[in-house]
């Protein structure tokens, strides 16, 4: 009987300590690029596997889903990973969570890296950065895209974006605004494209008129919300506008930050709707209206989209499902004054 590779086997051969390598082969960024991509590649040459994947909870083999997110710097990306995490549980597999590689890591290193997990299945948020990586994924593992599609056939989780701008929309033309600016992702993802369509079907079903010169387009980024904000503000004497919507949680903040800037008082100069809900929300000054996504119910589709295609190989018919948004109510908006 073919004796089974053991983490000393592993740190013997790289030589490196066994707590390196249970730290690396764990995804730990405590272990450099170069040390971790050396411990995958001698795992896999030892047909090493992690504990996790012989253990058993409730008599069945638990298994490990890798998910590939976006930088989780806001409570969205938190809220995917937990639906994700325990809906995982629920059929036995644990979620590895592991954000995007960074500019300059090489694509078949992550790949050295994610194979040591062996996992069972992948859920990844596509972005320009990572866009090769997950197609290359697809061709290696069952994958689920969430929250951003890629349009190649694969199944997916996804906000339905325009019916999130239509609720934005409608809701400040009720309060009388006519004149509403946005800030809007430039990436060529499709999530940007269907947040400005979504605006511009809007507007259109409303019978107002379309102004270019209220769309700004810039990074999906607190950066990119702030100088795209600045922009509309800073020429608001020549372009009036009365009210400001942003299009994800990132831009929000920045957009927030510009308005304080410049000194006008929300909502009774300007009313605002960000996108995306933080409890942080509440604390502003006025507690800020947003357009929200469900993104735990997010997360728990896109684990049991996956799991159903595993249950189900023969099934080759990719399936998307598009998640309502909903509109939160505070006191950032008001009637045009």
């Amino acid at each position: 009987m073919t004796k089974r590779a053991t983490l000393a086997d592993i740190a013997r051969k790289v030589g490196v300590s066994e707590s390196t390598v249970s730290r690396a082969l764990a995804g730990s960024e405590l272990i450099s690029d170069d040390t971790r991509l050396r411990i995958a590649r001698v795992a896999e040459q030892l047909g090493y596997q992690l504990p996790v994947l012989a253990r058993s909870v409730r008599g069945a083999k638990t298994q490990v889903v890798a998910h590939l997110t976006d930088t989780p710097t806001l409570e969205f990306h938190a809220r995917l990973a937990q639906g994700l995490h325990e809906a995982a549980l629920r059929h036995n597999h644990l979620l590895v969570t592991h954000p995007s590689p960074p500019d300059g890591f090489r694509e078949e290193q992550y790949l050295q890296i994610l194979s040591a997990l062996a996992p069972v299945g992948v859920v990844a948020t596509p972005t320009t950065s990572n866009l090769s990586l997950i197609q290359t994924l697809a061709q290696k593992f069952p994958l689920v895209t969430l929250d951003r599609d890629v349009e190649v056939g694969l199944h997916a989780v996804l906000l339905d974006n325009k019916q999130a701008m239509r609720q934005g929309i409608e809701h400040l033309v009720e309060l009388g605004h006519t004149r509403i600016a946005l800030l809007v992702g430039k990436d060529p993802m499709t999530v940007s494209f269907e947040r400005r369509q979504g605006y511009l079907d809007s507007l259109r079903a409303l019978h107002l008129p379309i102004d270019p010169s209220l769309m700004v387009r810039e990074e999906f980024t607190e950066a990119g919300g702030y100088r795209a904000a600045r922009d509309l503000l800073d020429n608001r004497l020549e372009c009036p506008f009365t009210a400001m919507i942003a299009t994800n949680g990132d831009m929000t903040l920045g957009m927030m930050r510009a308005v304080k800037d410049v000194g006008l008082k929300v909502p009774q100069d300007l009313s605002i709707v960000g996108f995306d809900d933080s409890r942080y929300h509440l604390l502003m000054d006025p507690p800020l209206t947003v357009i929200t996504q469900p993104a735990y119910e997010m997360g728990e589709h896109a684990a049991n989209l996956l799991f159903d295609h595993l249950d189900h190989p023969e099934v080759h018919t990719a399936r998307v499902r598009r998640m309502p948004a909903s509109l939160v109510l505070r006191k950032s908006t008001s009637f045009v004054r």
